[in-house]
């Protein structure tokens, strides 16, 4: 019949864990402990074993995740599920489905030899699996086939001990672990799961891939232990309080498996001469037991009484576990199923899973996390020769100047291919490929017969971009030439390869600036305190701090120090806050909140950092605090944690501590040093470059900063507008010497700045489109405006590469430095020199006789130059844009040519001639 869900039990077990953590607070324990079900208890005290302790293992779980599944949530999710299997069997909709589970075993010892008491013996664990698979799938000629209830089905699970280890190697899918202890020694059983718990993730596999099973000795108070399961997860998000995603993974994913004592893994019918069993229960059902719980099956008792429901219609009403073998005992007015793998009796009874248990197990088997995926691993076949990278992921740090650097790739095999397996390397990812890197040698050959590692080198070139970190996925093909070698997975295909950039901005690289501070040393006058109650956020030191014996700090700060504390109070603090006043980023490019704090939610509690940007109406949550415990309550660490603010740049804002205590007596929190920084600017190169120049790759479009080698002080920016290949360009201050001196036209008023600028790429790009920014201090601005009586708003800047190109230039601010900006269409190759137009020189110098004519002009333009050498002409407007240049062949003493300008607009030029080694400049007017 179908049985009734009740939960009163749960209730009741439920209440005395908590009730047991109140209790624990006020004694000052701090070990997790759970107490033995009232049928565990009892069968203990009968019988000197605790059978199954996975009810308990669930109790513990989910104390340390509130978030896991519920027995009402997870039946919910499973009952459809459920349904839907039964009425396709009806139906004759089915398909037969038979999986087949790789296992690994984990055999844990303290360094004894094998076949000593707990190292159990290879045959020993083999035999856990043999009865595995007559029980599960009712073997006929096995005590599990045989069955005596009447009601046994064949479940179609197999199990196989796993013959690939997770790289693709060959296991025997037994695995023995020193643990470096003598077993597990708790004071009971409840420390016994936590103690246990805590060692697994150290030695399991990947359970998506493999069936977790651990043997181990559990003495002291839970030397008593047989064994117990962790339970499936549900999937998806229909479910409450399973978080967010597709897949629920509530569950700790990290300690899924089986365990059972050494004396009770595997079957005496197999001995060999070197087994350890317990004879009452030395035939593999405490595994068979453990396993049914880790696919979904519940006691057959459902753990109450009458009433209480495994879920399953055709196990009949049980009052309690069964001992012994009694087949004929009634309870709930039927026979109790004492054969079902389910009940507690001895091993020697148990032969039966039913059909409603079965179609538990192939549900789990369809749809649970980490069971679904087992129906596709591969752990059971022997090792292919399977083809990977030996590294998932690495990191790479740029550089900064103009060479590259490589790294050597590895590719491995898992064993011989029977034919030449060609392996060609590809890439994806966010960095560009001749860009930033480079594949070396990315096609290569695994030989037939060969397992030796093949190599390519990936080539990672130090450009100087400011950039965010960039990635290569580094992927591969294969031709296997009709061989067996494969690639079995995205995973093994895939290298990750993460291009640190190391390059500094200048503007966010220099020291931190703090802008908002308070290590609490003179109370909370800078901060806005709310709260539920009377006992909110206060000041305390190491001499002040209320203890009530189960929160307190470690001691280490021996400072003042921010505090709410709901272990002295036993009050409600569910929304406490201590807020700051306004935090100014609107000039900020980026920005942290640094802070030290001591949290432990052992008792329940949330601690977050909240911003609000409505000044202080709506505080959304920033981050959650994570605990700083490390298991002793009165001792609790101090952390230092800093989070980014980068979010909210260019706002003011408002920070806060909040607590949450969620209606229960936890702990509370502890804060100190307060502080919101955004990184300062570095300082201006002022001196000529005490090493070597500075040296960038300037192969593509982008920004590159100038910086001296020796200290990081900036010197320049260049910004490549139109993706020209400049190679690598060194840049240095040249020259400053002093304040200010003449350029070409004489006069203190025409004096350039001193200092000065050379731009070298190695390959030159005369019409190349490029911004050049250059740095100055104040201090070297107000020199020259001193000396010549000039204002900086006349500063020009002149590109000379032979030919003086003036430029229009826009002034900015560097903090309390001044920069000067200028675009340029014929390259970076140059000197810039920066002073006002009028110093360059518009009289003729160098040569004799030097006349344009007639000047102003409408467009046609006579030029006289004493010269016997060809003449160059060039016209630039004032901002100092070329508007023309040719060459023109001069076969006598006197140069003389008319040049048609009727096409340039009207305004003022300035006519440059060079002819040999001399130049000059005049002005010219275009009416």
């Amino acid at each position: 019949m179908k049985k009734i869900l009740h939960y009163s039990l749960i209730l009741c077990l439920f209440t005395t864990i908590v009730f047991s953590q109140k209790q624990n607070k006020q004694n000052k324990k701090t070990t997790q402990d759970i107490p033995l079900t009232e049928d565990n208890q009892r069968f203990y005290e009968e019988y000197g074993v605790v059978r199954c302790a996975t009810v308990e293992n669930e109790m513990l779980l989910k104390q340390n995740d509130p978030k896991r599944a519920t027995t009402e949530e997870f039946e919910n999710w499973l009952a459809p599920k459920i349904a839907k299997i039964k009425a396709d069997r009806l139906s004759g909709r089915s398909s037969r489905v038979i999986y087949t589970i790789p296992v690994v075993i984990h055999i844990m010892h303290n360094g004894e030899p094998v076949g000593t008491a707990p190292n159990i013996t290879d045959a020993q664990a083999i035999s856990q699996i043999t009865v595995m698979n007559e029980d599960f799938r009712r073997m006929a000629g096995t005590r599990g086939g045989d069955n005596t209830s009447g009601l046994a089905e064949d479940v179609e699970i197999n199990f196989c001990l796993a013959q690939q280890d997770e790289s693709g190697n060959s296991t025997t899918g037994i695995n023995r672990v020193d643990m470096g202890q003598d077993g597990i020694n708790a004071v009971s059983n409840g420390a016994a799961l936590a103690a246990f718990n805590a060692i697994k993730p150290s030695s399991q596999w990947n359970p998506t891939k493999y069936l977790n099973m651990w043997t181990a000795k559990f003495t002291g108070g839970a030397s008593g232990l047989l064994g117990y399961a962790q339970f499936p997860d549900p999937a998806g998000t229909g479910v409450t309080g399973l978080g967010v995603g597709d897949v629920g993974t509530v569950g700790a994913a990290n300690t899924d498996g089986v365990v059972a004592t050494y004396d009770a893994f595997g079957s005496i019918d197999a001995d060999d001469g070197s087994f350890i069993m317990n004879g009452t229960y030395g035939l593999g059902r405490t595994m068979t037991h453990e396993v049914g719980h880790w696919l979904g099956l519940r006691h057959i008792w459902g753990d109450g009484g009458c009433g209480d429901d495994d879920f399953c219609a055709d196990t009949p009403e049980s009052d309690a576990s069964n001992g012994g073998c009694p087949t004929t005992h009634v309870s709930c007015g039927t026979t109790d199923q004492v054969q079902n793998y389910m009940d507690y009796t001895v091993d020697s009874c148990l032969d039966t899973f039913t059909q409603d248990q079965k179609d538990r197990m192939q549900a789990i088997m369809a749809v649970s996390p980490r069971r679904v995926e087992l129906g596709s691993s591969i752990g059971c076949l022997a090792p292919s020769p399977i083809i990977g990278f030996l590294n998932s992921t690495q990191t790479i740090n740029e550089g900064t100047d103009c060479s590259s650097t490589d790294i050597t790739i590895t590719v491995e095999i898992a064993k011989a291919p029977s034919a030449d397996a060609d392996i060609t390397i590809t890439n994806s990812g966010s960095a560009t490929l001749n860009t930033d890197f480079q594949i070396v040698d990315g096609s290569f050959v695994f030989p037939s017969g060969d397992v030796a590692d093949q190599t390519f080198t990936l080539r990672v070139f130090n450009d100087s971009f400011i950039e965010s970190d960039e990635t290569i996925t580094l992927g591969m093909t294969i031709n296997a030439n009709g061989g067996d070698a494969i690639i079995t997975s995205a995973a093994d295909k895939e290298n990750i390869v993460t291009i640190v950039s190391d390059d500094l901005d200048p503007l966010n690289s220099g020291a931190d600036v703090i802008i908002y501070s308070d290590d609490f040393e003179s109370g909370l006058g800078d901060w806005t305190i709310t709260g539920s109650g009377v006992d909110n956020f206060a000041i305390a030191n190491n001499g002040t701090f209320p203890d009530a014996g189960a929160f307190n700090s470690d001691q280490s700060n021996t400072t003042d120090y921010a505090f709410v504390n709901d272990d002295d109070c036993n009050c409600t603090m569910n929304d406490e806050r201590m807020a700051t006043g306004a935090i100014d980023l609107t000039s900020a490019s980026t920005a942290s909140v640094t802070f030290d704090y001591v949290f432990d939610d052992f008792y329940g509690g949330v601690a977050t950092l909240q911003l609000s940007t409505d000044g202080g109406s709506t505080w959304p949550v920033s981050s959650v605090l994570a605990s700083t415990s490390t298991g002793n309550l009165d001792l609790i660490p101090w952390q230092t944690i800093t989070i980014p603010l980068d979010a909210y740049v260019g706002q003011t804002i408002h920070l806060s501590i909040h607590y949450d205590d969620q209606g229960e007596w936890a702990q509370g929190i502890l804060v100190d040093n307060f502080e919101v920084t955004t990184p300062g600017s570095t300082d201006v190169q002022a001196a000529i470059n005490s090493g070597d120049p500075d040296l960038d790759l300037l192969s593509t479009s982008g920004t590159v900063y100038a910086l001296n080698i020796s200290d990081g002080n900036v010197m320049a920016e260049i910004t490549n507008n139109d993706s020209s290949d400049y190679g690598c360009v060194s840049t240095a201050v040249s020259r400053a010497s002093g304040s200010a001196q003449m350029y070409q036209t004489g006069g203190v008023g025409n004096f350039v700045m001193d200092k000065t600028f050379a731009i070298t790429p190695t390959t030159v790009q005369a019409g190349g489109d490029a911004t050049l920014k250059f740095y100055f201090t104040e201090t070297e601005i107000a020199a020259w405006e001193g000396v010549t009586g000039n204002d900086r708003s006349s500063l020009v800047v002149i590109k000379d590469n032979g030919t003086p190109e003036p430029m229009t230039t826009a002034i900015g601010s560097f903090g309390a430095d001044v920069t000067l900006e200028a675009s340029f269409v014929s390259g970076l190759q140059g000197t810039y020199y920066f002073g006002k137009l009028s110093v360059l020189k518009v009289e003729k110098s160098d040569f004799r006789l030097f006349n344009i004519y007639p000047n102003p002009t409408n467009g046609n333009v006579q030029i006289s130059l004493s010269s016997i050498e060809d003449v160059k002409v060039t016209l630039f407007d004032v901002g100092g844009r070329m508007i023309y240049s040719e060459s023109h062949t001069n076969n006598a003493g006197i140069f003389n040519k008319e040049i048609n300008f009727g096409g340039v607009s009207s305004g003022i030029y300035l006519l440059n001639v060079e002819s040999g080694n001399r130049k000059a400049t005049k002005k010219l007017i275009i009416q």
